[in-house]
This record gives C-alpha cells, sequence and structure tokens, in this order.
C-alpha cells in the first residue's frame, strides 16, 4: 500500500486541521481533502536552529532572531495551557 493511500486511510473521515511534521503525503492528502495544515513548530526550529550552525561564530542572524520568536510562542502557549 503507497504511503499517500495510508495517510488517506488514517484521515479516512477526518475533517478540520491536521498539525504534522511537513511530510509530503500529508500536505498532499490535507491540500486533496481541504484539511487546514499546519506545520509542527519543533521542526520549523530545527530548520532555523541548522541554519543558525552555519554562521559565522558569535555573530547573531535572522536565524537567531526566528529561534527568539518560536521561542515566546513556545511560552505563550505554556501559559495558556
Amino acid at each position: 500500500m503507497a504511503v499517500t493511500a495510508v495517510v488517506e486511510t488514517l484521515l479516512a473521515n477526518y475533517t478540520g486541521v491536521l498539525m504534522t511534521d511537513g511530510y509530503k503525503p500529508y500536505r498532499q492528502v490535507a491540500a486533496a481533502r481541504g484539511l487546514t495544515h499546519l506545520c509542527c513548530w519543533a521542526h520549523v526550529c530545527r530548520k532555523f536552529t541548522d541554519t543558525k550552525k552555519a554562521q559565522v561564530t558569535g555573530q547573531s542572524g535572522k536565524a537567531d532572531k526566528a529561534i527568539v520568536l518560536i521561542v515566546k510562542l513556545y511560552a505563550i502557549e505554556k501559559r495558556y495551557r
């Protein structure tokens, strides 16, 4: 069974919002079924962390700013949980 078919089966009667790690079959099925697709902030943050590793040591860049904003979002979420 193809991965997309497995995802279709898992989400057969589901409507609404789907949060995933951005794996392509999930994005495809969400688009085809009219689901609102959200990406996981942990995975987004990891991309910025990887980008930060490429920065010159000791310098601050756009990746640092993005990570600070994501950490603030996590703090807000924790406060209102």
